[in-house]
């Protein structure tokens, strides 16, 4: 696992470095909460619930034109989905998987000196490491299968849409941001509830800053 992170973040913090020597350039990180859940082709036991999980990621903003830019971002996002099995009495699990995550979005800037606002969109492509489902009623856990057939696929790619608004603080912008992610890959097959695919609402506070000359 550690050597799948560090193929990941190692070319992207080699991008960072080359585009921070140039100016107009900000760093900053971001960090919240995603509120996941699942869409399903077929009516089984996943609930519509949210499941609340951790957003924290590392971003580099470049200049492209006068109000557009480019927002790579390297991360970890926790996604999942709440499940109610009615069979024999009521029983509730929530699944939680982990992933390393990275996206790049085109972002149009708008707004005065003393309120900014922007928004933002484009791909993302994860890659689960790990997971766990809880029992609620109990408090227990067991691990995830994070594989091929039978468990949750690896890979997860697909679009983020966002929103948000910031205020100059010192050297750089305070910001709040708000996004929806749309997932496009089956994450994994389930007997009772058929495909499923990522969904999330993401809110997290963020800090950036001009870097270069």
């Amino acid at each position: 696992m550690k050597s799948v992170i560090l193929k990941i973040s190692l070319p992207f913090f080699l991008t960072c470095f080359s585009i921070g020597m140039n100016a107009q350039n900000y760093f900053g990180y971001r960090a919240g909460i995603n509120l996941a859940n699942v869409s399903k082709t077929e009516d089984g036991f996943i609930t519509k619930e949210r499941i609340p999980g951790i957003t924290a990621h590392l971003l580099l903003d470049f200049t492209l034109a006068d109000n557009l830019s480019l927002q790579p971002e390297l991360g970890f996002l926790q996604k999942g989905y709440r499940k109610t099995i009615t069979l024999f009495g009521e029983k509730r699990y929530a699944t939680t998987i982990h992933y390393v995550d990275i996206s790049a979005s085109l972002k149009y800037r708008f707004g005065s000196k003393k309120l900014k606002g922007h928004v933002l969109a484009g791909p993302y492509a994860g890659l689960a490491i790990s997971g766990k489902t809880k029992d609620l009623d109990d408090g227990s856990t067991n691990d995830v299968r994070i594989e091929e057939g039978g468990g949750i696929n690896r890979p997860d790619l697909g679009l983020t849409f966002g929103a948000g608004v910031g205020i100059p603080i010192r050297e750089g912008d305070l910001f709040l941001d708000a996004r929806y992610l749309l997932g496009l890959v089956i994450m994994a097959n389930d007997l009772d509830n058929g495909d499923l695919k990522n969904r999330g609402f993401n809110f997290s506070l963020g800090y950036i800053f001009r870097i270069g000359r």
